[in-house]
């Protein structure tokens, strides 16, 4: 009966939300019923996603996971009109990123019961309120929110990929969901958008083991492990629940801290694709690039498609905290940061390894930084001004190329070397080469041999080449048989 009680509580929650706009500036648009953009689906041989009208698509995604805690529904609107011109197609934001992020106009996005908002005040000012299952809601405004972001990226044929929570909000104890609320949860979000343009991911950056006691950036020692918690079952009941609301009308993963969602969840019945995150280290181990886990991923699981959704933001530091070196305060110059060509380097190994989608970010606009707001690692660049970096325009120009050469009809050739950064993939052809070059000098006979380059598309500015001068550099060359 409890449990009946909380899926009620919660679906009337959820359900209420139009009903109950909060905010001044309320012009997100309804969920419309009639003209809803459509889920995107896998193909038929697991390797790439469709369109609900059988096209395929190449995911081409910006990293957005402030955006519902920063954005009004005008800003929403303009930074999709931007991004559309740019040919994303596909935003990726967190729902429930903490239990103290409001939205812009101050409502809280995570709400307490009264009964729970009352304990806390009688505790004082000072006592951080207890978030624990069955004590919170979703507060209606940011469900109104969320169905505005959805309804306006239909009309620019966009998909939402959405996170439901954030590892904060499960590294707790108690964690703010139980097995029955996740699950609960699941239901009302899975129902709401059954069969429109969202994706899930089940939760953000996170592992299915927690480790409480572990010191940052360490090994967990076996003490750690003793006390290790498993929130897989968690993960699962939310996962089930999505899948059970929407009837399984919507693809769903898991976005990982580090490494491949499929290596935890693939044998669930929820997961639908593999989603990686190779992180945010310049020069990574040897086996743990983009292009490693993407090829791992298409060996290992070759009946679903993989999506590397976090490889490398465009200026944020490299290595982020340093292992605890480098402090939120401290100046970071350029050179320690990443540039547009180590974003797009990154990114196209991931494709010519045959990921099915990519996903973008630049630092600035996945935290909507702005005058006024907190600052990390200075110096800062406001959003709207970084919407038009050019790592934004060298990954448009690289999707370009791989749209036409799509990424699940290449095979990767080791066997031409992989010298000074080198990288070659074929079509299955053999009629297309494109290789990706991130070292010095003309490449070598082995590659070019029965070839005639016909373009090159520079990775620090995307700018494009034609004819059949040898690339130097950070490029992605283009060949075609003679």
């Amino acid at each position: 009966m409890r449990a009946l009680l909380l899926s009620i509580a919660m679906t009337i929650t959820v359900s209420s939300a139009m009903a109950a706009a909060t905010t001044p500036e309320q012009t997100c648009p309804p969920l419309d019923q009639t003209s809803a953009g459509r889920a995107i689906q896998l193909s038929g041989d697991g390797s790439h996603f469709i369109t609900a009208d059988g096209k395929p698509f190449l995911w081409f995604g910006d990293t957005a996971w402030g955006l519902l805690a920063r954005l009004d529904c005008q800003d929403i609107a303009t930074y999709l009109d931007h991004r559309a011109g740019q040919t994303f197609n596909t935003i990726q934001v967190v729902l429930l990123l903490a239990t103290g992020r409001e939205l812009p106009e101050g409502v809280p996005m995570m709400k307490l019961s009264p009964a729970s908002a009352g304990e806390a005040s009688a505790q004082g000012r000072a006592k951080i309120p207890a978030f624990t299952p069955g004590s919170w809601q979703i507060d209606p405004a940011v469900l109104s929110r969320l169905d505005g972001l959805v309804g306006l990226a239909a009309r620019h044929d966009m998909q939402v990929a959405i996170a439901v929570v954030q590892r904060g909000l499960l590294h707790r104890n108690p964690p703010v969901l139980s097995l029955e609320t996740a699950h609960a949860l699941g239901v009302d979000l899975g129902q709401r958008y059954a069969g429109r343009n969202v994706i899930w991911w089940v939760t953000h950056d996170t592992q299915p083991v927690w480790y409480p006691t572990r010191q940052h950036a360490t090994q967990p020692s076996e003490a750690d492990k003793a006390r290790a918690v498993d929130l897989s079952p968690l993960i699962n009941a939310l996962g089930d629940g999505l899948k059970t609301g929407s009837s399984g009308q919507n693809l769903i993963s898991m976005h990982p801290q580090i490494g491949n969602a499929a290596s935890w969840f693939a044998d669930q019945p929820w997961f639908g694709f593999a989603t990686i995150q190779s992180g945010h280290w310049r020069d990574k181990p040897e086996g743990r690039g983009a292009g490693d886990w993407v090829a791992q991923s298409r060996r290992l699981w070759p009946d679903v498609p993989v999506v590397e959704a976090e490889f490398g933001y465009e200026n944020i530091p490299d290595g982020l905290g340093k292992s605890g070196t480098r402090k939120d305060s401290d100046m970071v110059p350029a050179d320690q940061r990443w540039q547009p060509a180590d974003v797009a380097a990154e990114m196209t190994r991931a494709l010519l390894s045959g990921a099915a989608g990519v996903g973008y970010g630049h630092f600035s606009v996945m935290e909507f930084w702005r005058p006024g707001l907190p600052i990390r690692w200075p110096p800062p660049v406001d959003w709207r001004v970084a919407l038009d970096a050019p790592g934004a325009k060298a990954s448009a120009s690289i999707i370009a190329t791989f749209r036409e050469t799509p990424p699940w009809t290449l095979k990767r050739r080791p066997d031409l070397g992989q010298g000074s950064r080198l990288m070659v993939a074929d079509t299955l052809g053999g009629d297309r080469r494109l290789v990706l070059r991130t070292g010095q000098g003309s490449l070598p006979a082995a590659v070019t041999d029965g070839f005639t380059l016909v373009r090159t598309i520079h990775l620090a500015d995307g700018q494009e080449e034609q004819g059949d001068s040898a690339p130097q550099g950070g490029v992605l060359a283009i060949l075609e048989r003679q």
